[in-house]
């Protein structure tokens, strides 16, 4: 249910609320609770901001960059995510470039024990985000993220996580072929601060697309995803992280995988018939990047 309400020619007001629950959750005819009930987002949106420009938007609202790997919507789960924060984001005349600055609470807490042991596991995540459409089927992009996982306990020590995220992603698109590719490096500090190292830390993705025509609309794609792990032979930790993403599109129907101490290799054979359906077979093989780290989630 969606609350759309447009105050001024500039600034408007939207929310969005839903109820996420499953058939049968309720045992009885009579229950009470609505344990599902949630707004999903609800914002307020300022356009032409003074003195700066661009687009200003506050409050609980969706964050989607990129192919999602790092940033999505998650909307294969019933209720989706969203972030409590501020975006702002500056759209070229042209329309070819678009710059985002964001800044979100993923969550706020604050306890006391008691005494003089209190802890604080308050989280942010906060990011750049360029985007640039050079061409009407190319764009390249770069970001720099920024997540800060406290928890810090007084009777436990720090364990608060520092974490910066770089990278780009390139997609150029084509009559007969498409290509796409991104990578992303980490750094930063762990718990209780071991590193996380620039250049160890890495993820990449490359794939590419062969469209083959017909009215099926038939196609051949060839993929790659690389991750790395945490080495159990140093101190420091080179996992690479994935912040917020959208798995699930990516990496197989299973759930199986996600970018992080991975080594993913694709064959797909598909068909578009339609605007909005597909249809496609794709074989996988997966292994991790070290034998001593987990692997997936």
């Amino acid at each position: 249910l969606n609350f759309d309400l447009d105050l001024t020619e500039t600034i408007k007001v939207y929310a969005q609320f839903q109820d996420v629950r499953f058939w049968g959750q309720e045992r009885t005819t009579v229950a009470s609770q609505a344990p599902g009930f949630d707004l999903h987002q609800v914002y307020a949106q300022f356009g032409e901001f003074p003195g700066i420009g661009g687009t200003d938007r506050i409050g609980r609202q969706i964050l989607d960059y990129g192919d999602a790997r790092l940033v999505g919507a998650l909307e294969w789960l019933n209720q989706g995510r969203s972030f409590d924060g501020v975006r702002h984001w500056w759209v070229s005349e042209d329309e070819s470039n678009q710059f985002d600055v964001f800044f979100t609470q993923i969550n706020e807490d604050s306890t006391v024990f008691g005494g003089s042991n209190g802890g604080d596991s308050d989280a942010y995540f906060a990011g750049l985000y360029e985007r640039y459409k050079y061409s009407e089927q190319g764009l390249i992009e770069g970001y720099l993220l920024y997540r800060n996982t406290g928890a810090t306990f007084v009777t436990t020590g720090n364990t608060t996580e520092n974490r910066f995220t770089v990278g780009a992603r390139w997609f150029q698109g084509g009559d007969d072929l498409e290509f796409e590719g991104e990578a992303a490096t980490q750094g930063g500090d762990a718990i209780n601060g071991v590193d996380i190292p620039w250049l160890d830390t890495y993820a990449i993705h490359a794939h590419l697309t062969w469209k083959l025509g017909g009215d099926l609309a038939h196609y051949l794609k060839a993929e790659v995803d690389f991750a790395s792990g945490d080495d159990p032979n140093t101190v420091d930790n080179e996992r690479f992280d994935q912040l917020y993403p959208t798995v699930h599109k990516h990496w197989g129907m299973m759930d199986f995988a996600n970018w992080e101490n991975m080594a993913a290799y694709s064959l797909t054979y598909g068909l578009r018939p339609s605007e909005r359906s597909k249809l496609a077979l794709s074989w996988w093989y997966f292994q991790s990047m070290e034998a001593g780290d987990r692997f997936g989630g």
